[in-house]
């Protein structure tokens, strides 16, 4: 595909979703000079959707002070570190004191005047440099992509603000896609209220109506790739196909793409540099970081799988003894799909499928000894079960493509599971065994049709 190819000679128009501006804010600061850079690049060619303009005017103040809040953070993050530091190092001199090394004070003070010396060394740094200047960041606190927008919206291009009596109709008209599952945006309502919750299918209506009216083809921006916007079809993203066929109502053609797909085109075509973090993160694409991230999301609900296993299992068809089961034990598992089930605001929603093999063993209740009245269990069935969980996480998108130390995985919870019993065998039946010798407690065979024998004891029991 090529962006500049199709705007001059194609009569393609870019059209931008809101997640894909405020993302830039949540971007790490080289990136988000990257991201700006091409938009400057194809400004002429841009058209924003009313409630695209909405959304953003309503949060960007919000992600601009959440941009400069994390780097003033980070730098006290730094503070902390070399204080930590300080009492790991101070306290490690104890063991020389217990062991009455001298001069174990003036060792301690060395110390301090050099880990003081490194902590001046870093307010230093912070003191003589803006923060702006200090993450690269070409904006020195002037909000460029707000500058950027305005200028659309001076040039005449974002559309017309919906009328009061657009909204009521089209939120009907909303209400009963939803309920079929007609896309886009249908994912919204479970956690969207009011009006809000029909913000993606009004962007949908307002470029379907935008394409018909000025006879415009589309090149339609979002990073929402709920299933409400995309389907996976062998292992790959695609568009909605009745969002296709919907578009096609218009005589004109769409183009859907995200942002990464969308600045990868655009600098490559327009010659615009890219450093190599960011064309590390343009590689990165969902699936990319659905295996990176996968192991980690699993091993985030282990516990939880095995403390909760029996909320999991289909109970019907085990043969699971009267007290419960012991010594569970994942065997094997294996990531087989993920996919984007939500967002609000910063927070996207994944769920992350695992098919998972698990052993374990029960034991029936025979009653209590008569003398001792201790409990009396049965020797123990061996079970394999096997089955999919589903693990939903949230991910705070505080700096979007940066998935490397991200610790959303702390929330992560199994929200299903269908596991099965796929076999299971009763120690006192298994091949060669009789029960136990009650003189030596061998094992006993059955190679002797009086019963079972001992080979210990060389005697029939």
């Amino acid at each position: 595909m090529n962006i500049k190819e199709l705007i001059e000679k194609g009569n393609y128009t870019i059209i931008l979703d809101t997640n894909v501006l405020l993302n830039i804010y949540r971007s790490f600061p080289v990136f988000s000079d990257f991201a700006l850079n091409c938009l400057n690049m194809v400004y002429e060619h841009i058209v924003i959707p009313a409630t695209v303009f909405l959304e953003y005017r309503k949060h960007y103040r919000s992600e601009f002070s959440k941009m400069e809040k994390r780097i003033k953070e980070s730098s006290k993050e730094t503070e902390k570190q070399i204080d930590v530091a300080r009492r790991k190092i101070i306290k490690s001199c104890d063991v020389f004191e217990h062991l009455e090394f001298t001069n174990i004070d003036e060792l301690k003070n060395d110390l301090n005047e050099k880990l003081d010396a490194v902590k001046k060394a870093f307010d230093d740094f912070f003191e003589d440099r803006p923060v702006f200047e200090l993450i690269q960041h070409s904006w020195n606190g002037i909000d460029h992509l707000l500058i950027l927008i305005d200028e659309v919206k001076a040039a005449g291009r974002v559309m017309n603000l919906l009328t009061q009596e657009e909204i009521y109709d089209w939120s009907e008209d909303g209400e009963k896609r939803y309920k079929n599952k007609i896309p886009p945006g249908f994912e919204d309502a479970k956690n969207k209220y009011g009006v809000r919750k029909y913000s993606d299918f009004f962007i949908w209506r307002e470029i379907i109506r935008y394409a018909k009216t000025q006879k415009k083809n589309i090149i339609f921006v979002t990073d929402d790739t709920k299933v409400d916007w995309w389907e996976t079809i062998d292992g790959l993203k695609q568009f909605h196909p009745k969002l296709i066929e919907e578009f096609a109502n218009t005589g004109q053609s769409i183009i859907p793409m995200t942002s990464k797909d969308f600045y990868k085109d655009v600098s490559d075509n327009y010659g615009i540099v890219k450093s190599d973090a960011i064309d590390i993160a343009l590689r990165i694409t969902e699936n990319e970081f659905y295996r990176m991230v996968n192991d980690r999301v699993f091993e985030s609900i282990e516990d939880e799988l095995i403390y909760h296993f029996q909320d999991y299992i289909v109970d019907e068809t085990a043969h699971i003894g009267s007290e419960g089961l012991e010594d569970l034990e994942i065997t094997d598992y294996k990531f087989t799909e993920a996919h984007q089930t939500g967002r609000l605001d910063n927070t996207i929603v994944y769920n992350f499928k695992y098919s998972v093999q698990i052993e374990g063993v029960s034991y029936e209740y025979m009653g209590r000894d008569d003398d001792t009245k201790e409990v009396i269990l049965s020797e123990g069935r061996d079970h394999t079960f096997e089955g999919n969980i589903v693990v939903q996480i949230e991910r705070e998108t505080e700096i979007y493509y940066d998935f490397e130390d991200d610790d959303s995985f702390d929330n992560s919870i199994i929200i299903d599971g269908n596991i099965e019993e796929l076999n299971f065998s009763d120690r006192m039946e298994q091949e060669g065994e009789f029960g136990y010798c009650p003189d030596c407690g061998v094992p006993l065979n059955l190679d002797n049709e009086m019963g079972g024998f001992c080979t210990e004891c060389a005697q029939n029991h």
